[in-house]
C-alpha cells in the first residue's frame, strides 16, 4: 500500500526499500527505479539499516540496552532517548518507564549494559496505575554532545507529536527486537497490567510480527517528520499482549513530559 507522510493509504503500489533516497539527477541510470512495475506505481521506501546492540555503547542513545538490576550480567531494558530536564542546565537525563528503574531488586545506578558499567543516576518517575509508567535518570557519563539526539540506526529525534492518529505508521528501536514497524489501531486504549488499568494508552500492532517485546520497555515510539530520517516521539513503549496479535500499548508522550517536566529535542 501506498504511504505518505506516515500513513498508510488505499492505493496498491509495488514498495521498494532502500537505505537511502537520493535525487535521480544525481543516479546512473541504470540504478533508478522506474515510476510503474507491471502497471503498479513504485513507491519508495528508506529504512534504517542497524544491527541490534546490545553491547557497550558510548555515547550512549535512544534504543540501546540499560538495567538497573544489581546482579545483572546482560542489559534487561531499553534506553528510549535523552531528554532535557527543565531546569537552568537543561541537564541531560534517560527516558525510559518506571517499572525499568524502579522496584524489587533494583539498584540506584544505571548501568549500560551492565554493572559496573555506570551512565546515569535516577532521578525521579511515576508510574500511577492509570495513564503513565515513565521514569528518568540523570546522565552521569560524560564525553558526548547530549543536545543531539539520537536513536540507534542513525535516527534524528526532532521533537514531539501530542495528536497521534488511528493509521499512522510508527517506529522504535528496542534492546530486543531491534528497529520495528507498526500501526496505530486506538488512540485512547485501555489495558489492564495485573492489578492497574490503564487508560487513553495508544494501541500499536507490528506490521511485520511483534512491534515490540519483552526487554523493550522504555523505548520511545516514533512518527516520520522527514526524509533526513528525522522523527518526532509520540509515546513511550509500557507493556505488549502476551497472545496473537501482540498488540503493544504506548503511554502518550505528552503526559509523560508533564508528568516529569522535561523536553525532548
Amino acid at each position: 500500500l501506498k504511504e505518505t507522510g506516515g500513513k498508510v493509504g488505499t492505493d496498491l503500489v509495488y514498495r521498494i526499500y532502500v537505505s537511502k533516497k537520493i535525487p535521480k539527477e544525481l543516479l546512473n541510470t541504470v540504478d533508478i527505479i522506474p515510476d510503474e512495475v507491471r502497471s503498479f506505481k513504485t513507491d519508495i521506501i528508506p529504512i534504517n539499516v542497524a544491527e541490534k546492540n546490545n553491547g557497550k555503547v558510548r555515547p550512549i542513545l535512544g534504543g540501546i540496552g540499560i538495567t538497573t538490576l544489581t546482579n545483572a550480567t546482560a542489559s534487561s531494558a531499553t534506553l528510549g532517548c535523552i531528554a532535557s530536564d527543565r531546569d537552568e542546565a537543561k541537564t541531560p537525563m534517560i527516558l525510559t518507564c518506571h517499572h525499568v528503574l524502579y522496584g524489587s531488586g533494583k539498584d540506584n545506578p544505571v548501568y549500560q549494559p551492565c554493572k559496573p558499567d555506570e551512565v546515569g543516576q535516577r532521578n525521579r518517575g511515576k508510574d500511577d496505575g492509570e495513564y503513565v509508567d515513565c521514569a528518568v535518570a540523570r546522565v552521569t557519563v560524560s564525553g558526548s554532545d547530549y543536545t543531539k539526539n539520537k536513536v540507534q540506526g542513525d535516527v534524528n529525534i526532532v521533537g514531539t507529536e501530542y495528536n497521534p492518529t488511528v493509521g499512522d505508521t510508527v517506529y522504535k528501536y528496542g534492546k530486543t527486537t531491534g528497529w520495528t514497524e507498526g500501526q496505530i489501531i486506538d488512540v485512547s486504549a485501555t489495558v489492564v497490567i495485573g492489578s492497574d488499568t490503564y487508560k487513553e494508552q495508544i494501541q500499536v500492532r507490528g506490521k511485520n510480527g511483534k512491534f515490540a517485546d519483552y526487554g523493550d520497555s522504555g523505548a520511545v515510539v516514533l512518527v516520520k517528520k522527514s526524509e533526513n530520517n528525522n522523527y518526532a516521539v509520540i509515546g513511550l513503549q509500557m507493556a505488549t499482549a502476551t497472545t496473537s496479535p501482540y498488540d503493544c500499548y504506548e503511554n502518550k508522550i505528552s503526559r509523560v513530559i508533564g508528568e516529569l517536566k522535561i523536553d525532548i529535542g
